[in-house]
């Protein structure tokens, strides 16, 4: 007598239906765990890294038009070293923060900079330092606080962040 059609005899009894459904439900959920969460965890990190990004430009958008209001004869501000908070005003995120007191502007990935700075306009850029899957993307900033990027890095930003 075979043993094939012993093992396979058990699959056919309905009484054991569910214990079939279990294991296409554990074999479905191994074959996402092992295909799909490095995609979904590449998403989430981008989707992290992208919400840090465009939340600092806004904060530094903010700083900006602080600054200006402040000094009035100067305008805009030139150096990201600038832009820190007086006395009496609300305290800047920890990771803006960070992008102030850096020498070269460096934080979480990216690479801040203000350019083509004058009393009445500036350009704020977050370029990645070194371009990965993660880091791919730059983002841009100006005096109209609207936010762009560029899906190849480069600091050329033309499509409006949502």
């Amino acid at each position: 007598m075979s043993v094939v059609p012993e093992l396979f005899a058990n699959i056919q009894d309905p009484a054991r239906k569910p214990g079939r459904i279990l294991l296409w439900i554990a074999i479905g959920t191994l074959c996402f765990g092992i295909l799909g969460c490095p995609v979904l965890w590449r998403l989430a990190i981008h989707t992290f890294h992208r919400a840090t990004v465009v939340g600092a430009l806004r904060n530094l958008n903010a700083l900006q038009q602080s600054y200006a209001a402040a000094h009035p004869a100067r305008g805009f501000a030139c150096a990201l070293n600038d832009l820190g908070r007086g006395p009496g005003e609300p305290p800047i995120p920890d990771y803006v923060q960070d992008i102030i007191d850096h020498p070269e502007g460096n934080s979480s990935g990216y690479q801040y900079a203000i350019s083509n700075c004058s009393k009445t306009s500036y350009r704020i850029t977050a370029i990645p330092r070194l371009m990965s899957v993660e880091y791919h993307q730059s983002y841009c900033t100006d005096e109209t606080s609207q936010t762009y990027l560029d899906p190849d890095g480069s600091p050329h930003c033309t499509e409006l962040v949502q």
